[in-house]
């Protein structure tokens, strides 16, 4: 009789089953994806997150289909003639969902975890580990949805009763949900912990589901499975006006929280502040030095004219820290946890330290967080990067290019290495190729050029309305570009055809280095090509040649790598590894780190030229290890 049941469920809800199942395998593969694409660490961590996704989404649906539409149709009333005892039909029902669900998980889980041992190591124990994580955490969430199930009509109401308590909750305490419960089985640790059962958590969570079953089985027996047979019956109006208040009065207290609690701004002890303009920067005092006063002043005035020049509403705190592992020249932005403001680190208190180096850095980040990170999307991307290069010269704005400064010796080695309308468009494919430095002296001589041809004017319309600090932080700034994009902006704002502004700005700078080319000429060009040497069954050395035509008056060569995922995406140069070596025509140069078959790297050489202050390297380059 057992089978029977099995078999009236399986021909009643076979393809819905079939439909979340294929659903749920494609969700996963998504999820892997996404996983890659973020550089979690681990392809089993695609496991963690589509765990605490769509297999809880499975799990109601299966649920929704096996209990509520069963009570809800009264289709167990046929059941409960049939010659099978209540509790036989309940688990009858529970094991199969499980099955299912457990089943989907299990499979998600073998798929990650052979793909992972491509490049992990993977032991019986951390299996183990993982297995018990994910198991505790499906029986915890499928016996809840069960037991949610037999409530009924009550259901939705007290989902959303419960969901919005967590996060009022969360919001108004300290209290970090992922630490607690079923999420803390499958939180940031579940691809890497080894060594060490979660033993309070799985505790936990198997006492748990075993209340919700309890619970369940309870409102399934009790008077004969009437109980559960009048919780399945529509709400009455006073029912639903009922729940409508108590959903509209927590809805209330969480908005009012949150806007009593606020995060608290950044702090630095012993800092010089300058709060003016509705502009606040905070720098780190390093004993007493005169230059981080100085320092204060600076990039206050420069964000109060940008702010003024952009009319940016607000300008979050900037709190500036100093470094002293940093080099002169090297930056670094900070996320911040539980607080607001823009956290910058750098090494200021060196004797190398340079103000002029460190502006670009400074525009680029703060324009960057302000506008909610709108304004790097291509192809409007070489605006923003273009404006950090763009703005001290503006201040002192000259129509005529002057051999004399830095970022326009760069730019029209840029126009050596070679440039075209597709390069705006790709930005950082082309930053890729001829580096940071040179692709923001390109950018920027399109911004002078637009204002020596349209207008100061025209020009300021244009740049407020790209990196406009107003879009929200979510989709609609993604449906705002698709509805305006950077050709729209131009046409609106310049009055002429992008395009053809285009055409004329590389016409521009072409002449540009013609004006140079006798100087520009004689700037080093660096090239290199690299091969992958095995070093063991399973690993391989990358052995690069590098080539510079003409000779360099330096004879160090800086090689710059690292790891990534398996698909391409933007990568901060900043984080990838440098390794200095010395250069002679026709060396090569062997990377200090292995690389797993399968994996993938990136990597360039970089030599610094004085006749552009910069860094110019062979390019960028993304390979596969073979």
């Amino acid at each position: 009789m057992i089978r029977t049941l099995i078999r009236k469920d399986l021909i009643e809800h076979g393809w819905m089953f079939a439909m979340v199942i294929a659903m749920s395998l494609f969700g996963f593969l998504l999820v892997l994806i996404g996983t890659t694409l973020q550089e979690a660490g681990s392809s089993l961590d695609s496991v963690r997150f589509y765990g605490v996704t769509l297999n809880i989404v499975m799990s109601m649906v299966i649920c929704n289909r096996l209990v509520v539409h069963e009570y809800s149709g009264k289709t167990q009333l046929f059941l409960e003639g049939l010659p099978v005892s209540r509790s036989a039909m309940l688990w009858t029902k529970y094991l199969l969902g499980f099955v299912i669900v457990a089943s989907t998980m299990a499979c998600c889980f073998l798929f990650a975890l052979a793909i992972a041992s491509r490049q992990e190591m993977i032991g019986l124990r951390f299996v183990l580990i993982m297995t018990s994580r994910w198991v505790a955490f499906v029986f915890v969430t499928y016996s809840f949805f069960f037991m949610m199930g037999l409530l009924g009509r009550y259901r939705i109401p007290l989902y959303a009763c419960l969901g919005l308590s967590l996060m009022i909750l969360s919001d108004a305490t300290s209290l970090d949900i992922t630490q607690h419960g079923p999420l803390a089985l499958l939180n940031d640790k579940f691809a890497f912990e080894r060594f060490e059962f979660p033993v309070r958590s799985l505790v936990e969570c198997v006492t748990a589901g075993g209340v919700f079953i309890g619970i369940a089985m309870l409102m399934g027996l009790v008077r004969e499975g009437s109980v559960a047979s009048l919780l399945a019956e529509r709400m009455s109006h006073r029912e639903k006006l009922f729940a409508a208040v108590v959903i509209f009065s927590l809805l209330f207290t969480g908005s009012f929280l949150d806007e009593k609690r606020k995060p608290d701004p950044y702090t630095i002890p012993n800092a010089y502040v300058r709060e003016s303009n509705q502009v606040s920067v905070y720098v780190e005092s390093i004993e007493d030095d005169v230059v981080g006063d100085q320092l204060a002043d600076q990039i206050h005035a420069d964000l109060v004219s940008m702010r003024d020049y952009l009319a940016i509403e607000s300008v979050p705190e900037l709190f500036l820290v100093n470094r002293r592992d940093l080099d002169s020249d090297q930056f670094e932005p900070a996320k911040l946890q539980n607080a607001s403001g823009i956290l910058l680190r750098a090494n200021y208190v060196s004797s190398d330290w340079k103000y002029e180096t460190f502006r670009p850095f400074l525009i680029d980040v703060s324009l960057s967080r302000i506008s909610h990170f709108n304004a790097i999307h291509e192809p409007q991307c070489w605006v923003l990067e273009g404006f950090s290069e763009y703005w001290p010269r503006h201040e002192a704005f000259d129509a005529q290019w002057n051999e004399s400064a830095a970022v326009d010796r760069r730019a029209a080695y840029g126009v050596l290495l070679g440039v075209e309308e597709e390069d705006i468009d790709q930005w950082y494919r082309y930053r890729d190729r001829v580096g940071e430095s040179i692709a923001r002296s390109i950018a920027c001589s399109g911004l002078v050029f637009a204002e020596r041809k349209y207008g100061a004017e025209k020009l300021q319309s244009f740049l407020r309305e790209v990196m406009r600090t107003d879009q929200p932080d979510d989709v609609r700034a993604d449906l705002h570009r698709l509805r305006l994009p950077i050709e729209k902006v131009w046409q609106q704002t310049i009055g002429s055809d992008y395009r053809e502004f285009l055409r004329d700005w590389l016409e521009e700078v072409d002449s540009l280095y013609q004006t140079f080319s006798e100087r520009i000429d004689k700037i080093p060009r660096l090239t290199a090509d690299a091969s992958w040497v095995p070093k063991s069954a399973i690993t391989y050395e990358l052995v690069i040649t590098p080539r510079c035509q003409p000779n360099a008056e330096t004879n160090s060569i800086t090689v710059r790598y690292e790891e990534l995922s398996a698909f391409d995406q933007w990568q901060p140069d900043r984080l990838a590894e440098s390794q200095i070596e010395l250069y002679e025509p026709g060396s090569t140069i062997t990377v200090n780190e292995s690389f797993a078959v399968g994996s993938r790297a990136r990597w360039t050489t970089s030599l610094y030229v004085p006749q552009l202050e910069c860094d110019v390297i062979s390019g960028w380059q993304r390979e596969e290890v073979k």
